[in-house]
């Protein structure tokens, strides 16, 4: 069976590293049985109880990719040693109205890159505090907290450092044993 994990990727800049982590984890994941595909967020509008009644587009799209998921990947940057507002904007708009959230009770895991000796552990901390508000069944370890520098991808998008990478489809079987394991 293939999983399909929908992927929200907090960064929104089209470079970003964690853009690039998203697509250098795709082929480690099939190994691993799921299928990766991103839910954007970039069109998400700022979370107001007062459009709930009649959502944007954007919003009704984003709370159907999220249902249609059986699990979610968080993949975070850190931003002044917090979660980046468009990822706490998506997670508003998933958990409301209260009784109909998309994403109360999902199975989900937090992962992140960072240019900085921390990497991302203390947005993953925030971010993870707000998924177990929601009720995820979030996977804890292994925990993923990469410190990118120059050569870390390899020309075509790949991880450069053979242990690395295996650190990492490892980290993919771990997630798909996890999605399996609470379906």
């Amino acid at each position: 069976m293939t999983y399909k994990v929908g992927v929200i990727i907090g960064s929104l800049r089209a470079g970003s590293i964690n853009r690039m982590l998203f697509e250098a984890l795709k082929p480690l994941a099939a190994e691993a049985g799921m299928e990766f595909s991103e839910i954007a967020i970039r069109d998400l509008p700022l979370y107001n109880d007062d459009v709930l009644p009649n959502p944007p587009a954007a919003v009704v799209e984003y709370k159907k990719q999220l249902k249609a998921a059986d699990a979610v990947l968080y993949i975070t940057p850190e931003y002044n040693r917090g979660v980046p507002a468009p990822i706490k904007n998506a997670i508003d708009w998933g958990s409301r109205p209260m009784g109909q959230a998309e994403n109360n009770g999902q199975i989900s895991t937090v992962i992140g890159a960072s240019m900085g000796a921390l990497a991302t552990s203390i947005a993953q901390n925030h971010l993870r505090s707000s998924l177990l508000f929601l009720d995820n069944e979030i996977m804890r370890q292994p925990e993923v907290y990469l410190t990118i520098g120059q050569g870390f991808f390899t020309e075509d998008g790949d991880i450069a450092n053979a242990d690395t990478k295996e650190f990492l489809a490892g980290w993919a079987k771990a997630f798909a044993a996890f999605i399996e394991s609470h379906k």
